[in-house]
């Protein structure tokens, strides 16, 4: 889970690169998601700032991790619509489609890289709208609201990332 987190921060740019135990405590007035991401060497040392991301960076980042999490989970959603498809040609319980798999496992990867390809605009959209959203509101909200409305402001940016990208999917 560690890495995962870290993984995030460098990509968003959203927080201490450090692990949560590790940092120290923020000020009322601070928010992780407000701050550069610093990186630690190993053993100490000199900590390096790293900037935020741009727009274009973010749209990039939300791109890739949308294609990347579709083609991990493209197997299974494959599977679930074999099981729930009626019909010639469909299988029609649990052992039938392990048959099926068994047989030809090139069928878990049919419309792959259609999948794939269709679902990067819709990450990248969301992503980057979601990042812009929270820092606008982290921008334009006084210090003490900041610190005590996290969780509504990353409600509201997930909401404005979320609207936005269905505009893209669901024309």
């Amino acid at each position: 889970m560690r890495r995962v987190v870290t993984l995030a921060c460098l990509l968003t740019g959203a927080a201490s690169m450090r692990p949560v135990e590790e940092r120290p405590r923020l000020s009322a007035t601070a928010h992780p998601s407000c701050e550069a991401t610093t990186r630690v060497p190993q053993g100490g040392g000199r900590r390096e700032q790293l900037p935020k991301l741009t727009y274009a960076e973010n749209m990039i980042a939300g791109g890739l991790s949308r294609a990347a999490a579709q083609a991990i989970c493209h197997p299974l959603n494959v599977c679930k619509t074999l099981l729930q498809a009626t019909g010639a040609g469909t299988v029609s319980s649990f052992p039938a489609l392990v048959r099926l798999v068994s047989r030809d496992p090139g069928v878990l990867g049919r419309g792959l890289i259609e999948q794939t390809v269709c679902s990067v605009p819709n990450g990248a959209v969301n992503f980057a709208s979601l990042e812009a959203a929270r820092s606008f509101l982290h921008a334009v909200s006084p210090a003490h609201l900041t610190a005590r409305a996290g969780f509504a402001f990353n409600l509201a940016s997930s909401a404005v990332g979320t609207v936005l990208s269905s505009v893209i999917s669901v024309p």
